[in-house]
């Protein structure tokens, strides 16, 4: 008798260990989330810049100049090829950084689903299935549509956009220089981790 109770209280302490553990990792893919949509937004403003700079030359570097000159209150000749640089640089790491964001929050949906069916399998009636089981079941067609445009479209355009920038940077230029160079690299740096996440998103084992 002793030792049915010793077992009771064991298991009652597991499913306090594992609730604990389950609160603690949604707290994490919160605050993943959340990092996740101001990277996202970081990423569009950049590419809104790209295009900016594709559409208006003109226009992009007159405003360029003037917000750096209103800043840094200097009527110096603004560098905007390094301004460039500059910008693919802030791309890659911003897009980068998303992409790892992404890839955390859905290996950790993977282990949240793992410790539901682990503390559901301790009741009679199944439970904790708010991120798991209920989540998933008639997933509504709107979310599927985000679902797309978030890990299909988005990472397309991006990958689209960048090209045609590094493209028309290459046109204009009536010679190779080192920051067209480095700018090159950013870019294939940005294509190729595009081209892992799409593939880690929607090939994953």
């Amino acid at each position: 008798m002793k030792l049915n109770i010793k077992r009771s209280m064991d298991e009652n302490k597991k499913i306090e260990l594992l609730c604990d553990h389950y609160k603690d990792t949604f707290t994490h893919i919160k605050e993943a989330l959340k990092l996740r949509d101001k990277l996202f937004i970081g990423v569009l403003f950049l590419v809104a810049i790209f295009l900016f700079q594709l559409y208006s030359p003109k226009d992009y570097g007159d405003s360029i100049s003037t917000l750096i000159s209103t800043q840094l209150s200097t009527k110096n000749n603004i560098d905007l090829e390094f301004i460039s640089t500059l910008l693919w640089f802030i791309l890659l790491a911003t897009s980068i950084k998303y992409y790892q964001t992404v890839v955390f929050i859905e290996r950790q949906y993977d282990y949240i689903h793992s410790l539901e069916e682990l503390i559901s399998s301790s009741f009679d009636k199944k439970a904790f299935t708010r991120e798991g089981g209920s989540y998933l079941s008639n997933y509504p067609k709107f979310s599927d549509w985000t679902f797309f445009l978030y890990t299909i479209f988005y990472p397309l355009c991006l990958i689209f956009i960048i090209t045609v920038k590094i493209i028309n940077e290459y046109s204009l230029s009536q010679s190779c220089n080192f920051l067209q160079i480095i700018n090159a690299i950013f870019y294939l740096a940005i294509l190729v981790s595009s081209i892992l996440y799409l593939f880690l998103v929607h090939f994953k084992k």
